[in-house]
C-alpha cells in the first residue's frame, strides 16, 4: 500500500500592532487645546456671573422702591442661576478634560512598556 507524503507550507508574517503611544499623544494634544479652549469659556461665564450679581443688586433696590415687578426681579435671579450654572457646568468639563489627559498619559506609560511580539502563522 502506498503512503502519502503530505506538505505543509508555513507562512509567518510579523505582526506589529499599531502604537499605543501616538494614539495617546494625540488625544493628550487635543484635549490640552480643549481644555485652553474651556478656559477661555469659564473666565467668559464667569464675567457674566459677576454682571448678573451687579444686575441683582441695582434690581432688588429698584425692586424694594416699586419701580420694578416681581416677575423682572425674579427673571434676573433666574438670570444668575443660569450664569451660574454655565460656570459650574465649565467646571466640570474642565475636570473631565482634566481625567482624559491623565488617563492618556497613562496609556501612553503602559503602552511605552516592552511587549512581546505576536507572530501570525497561517497553515496551507
Amino acid at each position: 500500500m502506498p503512503q502519502s507524503v503530505g506538505i505543509a507550507v508555513i507562512e509567518i508574517q510579523k505582526y506589529d500592532p499599531p502604537d499605543p503611544r501616538r494614539g495617546a499623544a494625540a488625544i493628550a494634544e487635543s484635549t490640552t487645546a480643549y481644555r485652553a479652549s474651556l478656559e477661555r469659556v469659564l473666565a467668559i461665564h464667569e464675567r457674566e456671573v459677576v454682571r448678573q450679581r451687579e444686575m441683582i443688586e441695582m434690581r432688588q433696590d429698584l425692586y424694594n422702591r416699586g419701580v420694578l415687578s416681581e416677575g423682572e426681579f425674579k427673571g434676573a435671579q433666574q438670570a444668575l442661576a443660569a450664569a451660574q450654572k454655565s460656570v459650574d457646568d465649565t467646571r466640570l468639563a474642565i475636570a473631565k478634560a482634566d481625567q482624559m489627559k491623565t488617563e492618556a498619559a497613562q496609556a501612553a506609560a503602559q503602552a511605552s512598556a516592552p511587549k512581546s511580539r505576536l507572530v501570525q502563522v497561517r497553515l496551507f
